[in-house]
């Protein structure tokens, strides 16, 4: 088990490795959700961001009943989400059009649940983790701040392709 917050450096490393991803396939002429590096970057975006809330689980950090169950289902989410896009990445690698094909029934099913999942079910259950994860005092402001700054962001940029 980590100690002293070290759980957190991994979960940062998480956060610049899919940053980078992200750039890299900034400078690429055809950018689309299921290729290049971009499900790369989802899948290891989502499984960083769902280890440190699995680590502040594990740590007490929240004691109340309702922000835990919420801080649960926001893994579940985040971890299912990873999962998909991992497949994406790993079928595109493989050269499989099964997830990456708009027209297939698997990718249409899964791109709906995927959806579904990252505009309301994650932010909603970070949202009330994080209004539970703020009052403890035991962590810094940035860190207690985090999961509300993620569900604000989220929803953000939700709001944002809408209008675009």
């Amino acid at each position: 088990m980590l100690r002293n917050g070290q759980h957190y450096r991994w979960v940062v490393a998480g956060f610049a490795l899919s940053a980078t991803l992200f750039v890299l396939e900034f400078f690429r002429t055809e950018t689309s959700l299921r290729t290049g590096f971009i499900p790369w970057a989802f899948a290891t975006l989502a499984f960083s961001y769902g280890s440190a809330v699995v680590a502040a689980l594990r740590s007490r950090a929240v004691r109340s009943t309702v922000p835990r169950v919420a801080g649960w289902v926001a893994v579940v989410g985040l971890f299912g989400l990873a999962v998909f896009f991992l497949s994406v990445g790993l079928l595109g690698t493989a050269g499989s059009d099964l997830l990456s094909n708009a027209d297939a029934p698997v990718a249409v099913m899964g791109t709906l649940v995927a959806s579904l999942t990252s505009i309301v079910i994650v932010p909603a259950a970070v949202l009330v983790f994080g209004l539970g994860f703020i009052r403890e005092a035991r962590f810094p402001l940035w860190l207690r701040g985090l999961p509300l700054a993620t569900a604000v962001a989220l929803w953000a940029a939700v709001g944002l392709v809408a209008v675009l």
